[in-house]
């Protein structure tokens, strides 16, 4: 079937229209209003990074599986050796690291694998409750000292840290 000069045009003005409802303000406005992307930069500003955001990042980090194979054992090791922890404190640390490694895996391994579930129980409220009873469960185990030494590295982690999320 040849193209006529009809078809040229037909097409030329469908896409004339596309481009133009594309590109005007309101659509522009429209989308951009749908979804913004905001970024919150530690570096500037640390105090708008949720300390909760901050400690599961932190945990994420820093944790291994609790069947860690020994070069994961190692590197473990080499970035809690930054939180200059006491043996005793570094145990502590390890084992609550691995719990939460265990939980948080499992629940975004449960949100991935079935996300009709988001629907029904929200993830957002269950991780921040995860990351809540594994720093309450560092505050009761931890000395102080070694809990005032995890609380600075947290503070100095938000400083190098950039958060990207959806603005409302």
């Amino acid at each position: 079937m040849p193209i006529t000069a009809f078809k040229i045009q037909s097409i030329s003005i469908c896409f004339a229209t596309l481009l133009v409802l594309c590109c005007s303000p309101s659509f522009a406005q429209q989308s951009s209003m749908a979804m913004k992307v905001r970024v919150i930069e530690g570096s500037k500003t640390p105090e708008l990074i949720p300390d909760s955001t901050a400690y599961r990042l932190v945990f994420v980090g820093l944790s291994e599986p609790p069947d860690a194979t020994a070069a994961q054992i190692a590197r473990e090791t080499r970035k809690l050796s930054r939180l200059d922890l006491t043996e005793g404190e570094r145990a502590v640390f390890t084992a609550v690291l691995a719990d939460f490694h265990t939980k948080y895996t499992a629940l975004r391994g449960q949100y991935k694998n079935a996300p009709w579930l988001s629907r029904s129980q929200p993830y957002k409220p269950l991780r921040e409750a995860l990351v809540a009873d594994t720093v309450a469960q560092l505050e009761k185990q931890l000395t102080p000292t070694g809990l005032a030494r995890f609380r600075t590295f947290v503070k100095d982690a938000k400083q190098k840290m950039q958060i990207n999320y959806i603005a409302k």
